[in-house]
């Protein structure tokens, strides 16, 4: 019956009132959560109303509120970046495992030390947990990996020097180019730029091939680095793992990459 009130009846010529069908759908939560913590994931594809009502809740009583999002995702939430610098909750950033966390979860799940093979994972997806799962599954799902004895085995396992047969799966580089398309067309070409001049790139370089200001060209790198995309680099930029450099080379057809060497 409140939620009805709040949103009008049926057929209603009002518009609902805002204030009230947050306060109904905080109510809702509470009542849910029966005083448990709530736990809200991939925060990037909730609507802004509702994060305001997770919120109102947490001021309501709720015990604890835990919302996750990957901040290349979130980038592109207006809305929801506007409530949260609103509400400005408590932030912990999760960072990509470093060689030796790869190495020791590597160790953990594959019942052995595997040094080689745990370098490679880290080469081919920059100690990315999302990545690093993706291609630990793609890798079992076609064969590559199995478990023998309660250990992880390849094929390569006899004769390999640094596990470099092991194949990074298509999801991986899918992954980078979705993270790239979400931040436009300008920023995917400014980025598509800089993989074709190197590692690093000057940003006054890669707006003139593109052809927009460098100011502009400053802006959209910038959002590139929010999505962790590329570090900076002195007055320049750098990809933060080569393997973003190589899905963007990768994905480049042959006009385009003719076109864009032509301008720098």
């Amino acid at each position: 019956p409140a939620l009805v009130a709040a949103l009008g009846a049926p057929g209603g010529s009002g518009l609902p009132d805002r204030g009230a069908t947050l306060d109904v759908l905080a109510q809702a939560l509470l009542a849910l959560a029966g005083g448990r913590p709530v736990i809200a994931e991939d925060l990037h594809w909730l609507d802004a109303g509702s994060l305001e009502a997770a919120f109102l809740a947490l001021h309501r009583g709720a015990r604890h509120l835990w919302l996750s999002a990957r901040p290349e995702e979130l980038a592109g939430r207006a809305d929801v970046l506007e409530v949260l610098a609103r509400v400005n909750p408590p932030r912990l950033t999760l960072p990509e495992l470093p060689l030796e966390g790869v190495v020791e979860l590597i160790t953990r799940l594959a019942g052995r030390e595997a040094p080689l093979f745990s370098a490679r994972l880290f080469e081919a997806t920059a100690g990315h947990p999302l990545f690093l799962m993706e291609t630990l599954r793609d890798l079992r799902e076609r064969g590559v990996l199995s478990e023998r004895g309660g250990r992880w085995h390849t094929p390569f396992d006899a004769f390999t020097v640094d596990y470099a047969e092991v194949p990074v799966p298509p999801s991986v580089t899918q992954a980078i180019r979705g993270r790239v398309e979400r931040l436009g067309r300008v920023t995917r070409q400014l980025l598509q730029a800089g993989a074709l001049w190197g590692e690093a790139f000057p940003p006054a370089l890669v707006a003139g091939c593109v052809g927009v200001p460098v100011g502009d060209a400053l802006d959209e790198l910038e959002r590139a680095q929010e999505a962790r995309l590329v570090t900076p680099d002195g007055a320049g930029f750098r990809f933060g793992h080569d393997l973003h450099r190589r899905a963007l080379l990768d994905g480049l057809s042959g006009a385009r990459r003719a076109h864009l060497h032509a301008g720098l």
